[in-house]
């Protein structure tokens, strides 16, 4: 029983000591900062005139919070600022720029305010959109609290004006508040200022009308009892502020708050107050194994929901911001990725946003491609890179890959310089907690004109955002993985990660030849008659017969590793019903033709993936088991919508008419589908749209947001996977990964932004040697080489859209008249040909990583008009050298004669050289004579290098002409257009 009693209180003492050294380590961190803020709280250090030029000078005036697995973090306790340090490198990024009091860096002080907030949000108040800055109303406010938590820190925020109560009487008698109040106050100015608020309700006025007296006591029932002076009902926040100042002022000693309460209550006064706009949330700092977590616990956000309208929370928007006075650059997953150079953007002001996973049709407005033609962000990631201005180690660049972890469904990524008020350069993730939409009333209310209307959905998101922030260093560290400090450590973090959570599993087997993907139509409704009356039939444009012609076509010619997407075979063709039952349409060969190819292909060993559109429905019947009011989306105002397409005529998105699906019937149509495809023995199955598609569903019963999309749409490709095994999808968002093992249609170029300049393969890094994929349909493209190209600087295979016959049924669509140039006879021999381009580039390497990617300096090859025009030119010069050498000379000589003639020594003119013209003929290692000329040399990213980790180098010129690089000690030529495997 001892025994017990002593390790009781051996276990509780421990608990004691481990339990209070939080604690303690607040105390002591507390202890610090209280020597850098006065007694009132202010502090002694001004941070907009403060001139740090190194990190170890910012570092200095920060308290070192948590130190955990080689990292640390710092804290600034009144701005809230974080810093995250690798404690062997001393390479650390900080959560805002700390160089802002230097000349030159940020214009004012309300932009200073900015950039040292950790959190920006949006808000509606009644309808006007505004903006709070958690520096200027949190920081300056006193309202951020730090507190110790298990492996990090946590910053509470109330950004905002706190309610408070103040000693402001709204009604008051006239007695109390003459004698209690105004006799004290002895400034006249003082006195004046508070009596202007005040209005003085008397019914018994003598000199009041019979109705005016009515009109007071209708308003005021007390006044058939006592006079009252009356506050303004418009008086501001800060107003009152002022009036409890002169009240406190002079009045202390004679009215108290119990006082007011008795004056309001003997008054017939009911609070009408709306509280200040205040926005109460935490930012959770947790250093982990291999880098530092931000976590903002979407559930902890609180606010006055009645008055106010929370749109967007950016969560340190000003990490690891870049001064674009220095080297670096911003990256951002625009497509294939795409990067924003410090040294392109400096003194200008730009912003590049989209939203992850690309456009919500459940909304209205859709803002992401609305406009304009661009890539969809696909990979919930961003970063920046900047040259070092540390204080220790060794010098370099400095950088961070981010990537959201939780929430990355409702997050927009933002790049943004402010050129012409600062010189930063910055990347972040803007959040939504609680869905919202404006559409203008003149859609559905008569003479309702332009006027909006913005609902707000009754589901708000309810889990946390993540975001995971890794060091990217040019100093390495011992032990440990290291990731070189560009876009290229940034794809290997964020694949190594995607490995880490089950995403990507490599491929360790591979055909001889890289899969060709071949997308073939169906059928198609056309317009015929029976009986005289007009109908509806399918015209075939590739049947199941036809795509085994394709193959045998293909084949003869040496191309066998063939995938075959089946796209509008079933249900109705390419307008297709929900394929909650498959039937196969009966033109294009029925069941018995679809068997025939499923043999075929199984003997021949190429790919049928038959295309079935699960997230939209083009037409609907009576037994396709579709109900609008259950299955499909509704937009915040109750309405159906539909999948939407960009229009370069219209240059707007533009309504195809397929109704959405709600991803919360999945599981549902998940079971009929398997029901219904099981039978027929396909282990393969394509469901195109689930990898691109993520709409939330506002119905006002059942409301989903797009967490809960990406959810189902999961669980769904999870039961396509376990059920086919072999599952096919277009554009790959990053959560269909785990379960797809072709995706076509990926994005293998940027958006080419103006500002964006230069575009890098990030998708590559990612995908290549892990799923078979492809970039998009070649003969959909109006530049076929450049985009072969592209698909090779990816890793990426090809693919090509194709009809077998009755193309210009297509031109009759409006929908599907896009499709101009598909018919496969048309593309047969440029498939080849193509094909055995990617096939000679990328065949060696199906099964190993991009391990590297650069932009290479080279010289463009001249003409042969060229080299004449240079040979001429260099002839003019040296004839004009020439020239000048014998005037020089004839000069020189009577300068000699002269001196002889006065009998002084002569001294010669310092010679200027040998006057010949600079030959710049030069001949690379394969024997291609080019000009060194500087007028030819390039520098604009146009050339580029792959390397993989089996030591494979591609080399690409995207030029049109031939051009000469050197590169590790070797000088060669690339044909234009072309590429090179060395």
């Amino acid at each position: 029983m001892n025994k017990i009693i002593k390790s009781l209180s051996i276990f509780l003492a421990l608990v004691f000591v481990f339990g209070a050294a939080p604690v303690f380590m607040t105390q002591d961190a507390s202890a610090a900062y209280s020597d850098r803020v006065d007694e009132k709280g202010n502090p002694l250090i001004n941070y907009f005139t403060q001139q740090y030029f190194t990190d170890e000078d910012k570092l200095a005036d920060m308290t070192l919070y948590k130190t955990q697995n080689g990292y640390a973090i710092y804290v600034e306790e009144y701005t809230g600022e974080v810093a995250f340090r690798d404690l062997e490198t001393g390479d650390t990024i900080f959560s805002n720029p700390y160089d802002i009091g230097i000349p030159g860096n940020a214009n004012s002080r309300s932009v200073k305010e900015q950039l040292l907030s950790q959190i920006v949000l949006t808000y509606k108040d009644n309808g006007i959109p505004k903006t709070m800055y958690s520096y200027s109303q949190a920081a300056t406010r006193g309202q951020i609290t730090v507190k110790n938590i298990k492996n990090g820190v946590r910053m509470e925020y109330a950004i905002g004006e706190i309610m408070v109560t103040r000693l402001v009487p709204r009604r008051i008698s006239k007695e109390r508040f003459e004698t209690m109040i105004l006799e004290h106050i002895t400034n006249d100015h003082d006195r004046e200022r508070l009596e202007s608020f005040y209005q003085l309700y008397d019914s018994k006025d003598k000199s009041l009308t019979e109705t005016q007296a009515k009109e007071i006591e209708a308003k005021y029932p007390i006044t058939r009892k006592i006079p009252i002076y009356v506050c303004s009902t418009d008086i501001t926040s800060n107003e009152l502020k002022e009036l409890e100042r002169i009240i406190k002022a002079y009045c202390a000693e004679f009215y108290t708050l119990d006082d007011m309460e008795q004056d309001h209550s003997d008054t017939d006064f009911v609070g009408i107050d709306v509280a200040p706009a205040c926005f109460r949330m935490a930012l959770e700092y947790t250093i982990e194994e291999d880098g530092l977590s931000v976590r903002l616990p979407a559930n902890g956000i609180r606010f006055d929901e009645s008055n106010y309208k929370l749109n967007t929370v950016s969560i340190l928007p000003y990490m690891g911001a870049g001064n674009t006075n220095y080297s670096g650059y911003t990256f951002i997953p625009d497509g294939s990725g795409a990067l924003v150079d410090f040294e392109t953007v400096n003194g200008q002001s730009n912003t590049i946003s989209g939203q992850i996973y690309g456009s919500d049709y459940a909304y209205i407005t859709i803002s992401s491609g609305q406009y304009r033609h661009e890539q969809t962000m696909r990979y919930p990631v961003f970063g920046n890179i900047m040259q070092s201005r540390s204080g220790s180690g060794s010098g370099g660049n400095v950088g961070f890959v981010a990537i959201i972890t939780e929430g990355d469904s409702m997050a927009d990524v933002v790049a943004v310089t402010e050129g012409l008020i600062h010189k930063y350069s910055y990347v972040f993730a803007r959040f939504t907690p609680r869905p919202y939409d404006t559409y203008n009333l003149a859609a559905s209310v008569e003479n309702a004109k332009s006027a909006e209307h913005t609902v707000e959905s009754k589901r708000k998101y309810s889990g946390s955002y993540v975001i995971k922030y890794k060091l990217l260093s040019d100093r390495k560290k011992a032990g440990a993985k290291n990731y070189e400090c560009s876009y290229v450590g940034m794809a290997k973090v964020y694949r190594d990660y995607l490995q880490s959570i089950g995403a990507l599993t490599k491929i360790t087997e591979a055909e001889k030849d890289v899969p060709l993907y071949i997308e073939t139509f169906g059928s198609i409704k056309s317009d015929s008659t029976f009986l005289s009356f007009p109908v509806k039939v399918d015209k075939e444009l590739t049947t199941f017969e036809d795509v085994i012609k394709i193959y045998d076509d293909l084949a003869g010619k040496g191309v066998t590793n063939i995938n075959f997407k089946l796209t509008g075979y079933a249900n109705g063709g390419l307008d297709s019903t929900y394929p909650a039952k498959v039937k196969w349409v009966s033109a294009l060969g029925g069941s018995s033709g679809f068997a025939d190819l499923k043999d075929y292909a199984a003997e021949k060993n190429f790919g049928i993936y038959p295309d079935f559109d699960f997230a939209y429905v083009s037409s609907t019947s009576f037994f396709d088991g579709f109900s609008e009011r259950t299955d499909a989306v509704k937009t915040i105002d109750g309405r159906y919508t539909s999948r939407k397409y960009y229009d370069s005529a219209t240059q707007q998105l533009e309504n195809d008419y397929a109704k959405a699906i709600s991803s919360s019937r999945y599981p549902y149509f998940a079971e009929k589908f398997k029901e219904s495809y099981s039978e027929y023995g396909l282990n393969a199955v394509s469901a195109s749209t689930l990898g691109t598609t993520l709409n939330s569903d506002f119905d006002t019963s059942d409301p989903y947001n797009r967490e809960d999309s990406k959810k189902f749409t999961s669980e769904f490709l999870a039961t396509l996977k376990e059920e086919y095994g072999s599952v096919m999808t277009d554009g790959g968002n990053a959560y269909t990964l785990p379960y797809v093992s072709h995706v076509i249609d990926v994005s293998t170029d940027s958006s080419n932004y103006k500002l964006a300049t230069r575009t890098v393969p990030f998708a590559g890094f990612v995908l290549h040697g892990f799923v078979n994929f492809s970039g998009s349909a070649l003969n959909m493209e109006g530049d076929v080489d450049y985009t072969l190209l592209k698909a090779i600087e990816n890793g990426a295979s090809i693919y090509f859209t194709l009809a077998y016959e009755n193309i210009n049924e297509l031109k009759e669509s409006d929908v599907y008249n896009k499709y101009y140039s598909v018919g496969y006879d048309v593309w047969k021999d440029e498939i080849v040909n193509l094909y055995g381009k990617v096939n000679d580039a990328l065949s060696g390497v199906q099964t190993s990583l991009i391990d590297g990617h650069s932009f290479l300096e080279g010289f463009r090859v001249p003409s042969e008009a060229q080299r004449a025009a240079d040979k001429a030119d260099a002839e003019r010069q040296q004839a004009e050298l020439d020239k000048a050498a014998e005037e020089a000379a004839k000069r020189e000589e009577l300068d000699r004669k002269l001196a002889e003639r006065k009998g002084v020594t002569y001294v010669p003119p310092k010679s200027t050289g040998t006057g010949k013209v600079t030959d710049y003929s030069m001949t690379a290692d394969d024997g291609t004579e080019y000009s060194a000329n500087p007028k030819y040399r390039l520098n604009d990213g146009t050339i580029v290098k792959v390397q993989y980790d089996n030591g494979t180098e591609i080399y690409i010129n995207y030029n049109a002409f031939d051009v000469v690089v050197t590169d590790e000690g070797k000088t060669f030529s690339i044909g234009a257009l072309n590429y090179t495997k060395r």
